[in-house]
């Protein structure tokens, strides 16, 4: 028995297996979607759309590889669902995106979420190079989500201070992307 009297139950291979996979679709949900709204126009049909590729994910997971992206598999069925979608649409209305159109939706689609990345990954390097202080209020206010009049109250300077150091703050990390972009 666990506290307060409850009864733990034992964590299964299959439990531990759905647990898994719903972080991993929880981390990677946001990207799925934006990727289907540039493979789907209209709102409801990405939704429903959307559903599919999680009920298929799902019912795939046990071809996932691990140690492989989980996103870029789900990238790879969710263009196979959205693939059905117009092969569907264009049998029941005669419209439809071509292959072709397709795939270069899909292409560009990834060619942003990758700089996306690089750009991620360069702030981050940016940020570690910052001195101390200015790091400690980046993470108090960008990663904990303080308020500057939070941040002001704990540190005992003005919110106008603190406001002014985070757009000097940046500007650095901005023009350090940039260099790093050139």
């Amino acid at each position: 028995m666990g506290e307060l009297g409850t009864i733990n139950a034992p964590t299964s291979g299959r439990d531990k297996r759905q647990e898994l996979f719903l972080q991993l679709l929880a981390d990677s949900y946001a990207d799925i979607e934006a990727y289907i709204r540039t493979l789907i126009f209209d709102r409801v049909d990405a939704e429903d759309v959307l559903q599919d590729v999680c009920v298929r994910l799902w019912k795939n997971f046990d071809e996932f590889e691990f140690g492989r992206s989980f996103r870029r598999w789900a990238f790879g069925v969710t263009y196979n669902v959205a693939r059905q979608y117009w092969r569907n649409r264009k049998r029941s209305t005669g419209q439809a995106l071509s292959e072709e159109a397709l795939a270069k939706l899909s292409k560009v689609h990834q060619a942003t979420v990758e700089i996306a990345e690089m750009r991620q990954d360069m702030l981050r390097e940016c940020i570690e190079r910052l001195p101390e202080a200015d790091k400690s209020l980046v993470r108090k206010v960008y990663y904990r989500s303080n308020t500057v009049a939070e941040v002001a109250r704990e540190t005992g300077k003005r919110a106008n201070s603190i406001s002014m150091k985070l757009n000097r703050i940046r500007n650095k990390l901005s023009d350090c992307i940039e260099r790093k972009m050139t």
